[in-house]
């Protein structure tokens, strides 16, 4: 009797060799630069641009700074000022994507500098500090959003204010479902990143058309781009 063997794919194969022809020049790549490869890649592109996506939290961000853009300058401040510098932040964007793509590890931005300043080490010591410190206020922030997202809802479902302490107790809780999280995997960590795209996409184009159905008045353009408001208590003409 002879065993018929099961064909194999030359798409696939094509693919495989790809990927591990990428995979070792992106290993040369970094033992040209002196970095050893140790990260696993198990996650996605896409995953990768989760992260940094969710890290950005265009929801819980702007929900939280659109009451000082409102008492600050009302509608011409928040769309003038939000496109403006969104404009300039992506041109440093652009700036970190052209060094990461000369640099492409893991080290980020205290290796870039060690290596574009050689001769000032101590410049990439502050740098690689100060990088984690504001990780970890970023990361404490988002956290700290949440619980008070969470405390918000607890107090409109029982119908009384929480305690300093109970929130404290939300926030600590979210802190360490947070870390046991990060603990699973990179892999696990990529796939909740590329979920919560899409949650945070959908989110938004939901509350945008929401908004427009639902709005009880429809200013105009004029008010929209040009109107100017100030509720911060001081004038312009105060000295």
């Amino acid at each position: 009797m002879v065993k018929h063997e099961r064909p194999t794919s030359s798409a696939g194969q094509f693919i495989a060799k790809e990927e591990a022809c990428d995979v070792a020049e992106s290993d040369q790549r970094l033992l040209d630069l002196g970095y050893r490869p140790e990260f696993r890649r198990e996650m996605s592109l896409f995953g990768v641009l989760g992260i940094s996506f969710c890290a950005i939290g265009i929801l819980n961000g702007m929900s939280s700074a659109i009451q000082t853009g409102l008492f600050s300058g009302g509608p011409l401040g928040l769309f003038w000022g939000w496109n403006i510098c969104s404009f300039f932040m992506l041109l440093i964007a652009f700036s970190f994507a052209e060094i990461c793509s000369a640099y492409p590890t893991m080290g980020g931005l205290y290796f870039w500098v060690c290596k574009m300043k050689p001769d000032v080490p101590i410049l990439g010591f502050f740098t690689g500090w100060l990088y984690s410190m504001a990780m970890v206020f970023t990361g404490v922030s988002g956290n700290l959003s949440v619980a008070l997202y969470l405390a918000s809802m607890a107090e409109v479902a029982q119908g009384r204010i929480l305690t300093k302490i109970e929130i404290t107790a939300i926030a600590w809780a979210i802190n360490i479902f947070s870390g046991i999280v990060n603990t699973i995997g990179t892999k696990a960590v990529g796939h909740m990143s590329t979920f919560f795209v899409w949650w945070t996409l959908g989110g938004t184009v939901f509350l945008v058309i929401v908004l427009l159905v639902k709005a009880p008045v429809k200013n105009s353009p004029d008010f929209v781009f040009t109107n100017f408001q100030n509720f911060t208590g001081w004038s312009g003409d105060q000295r």
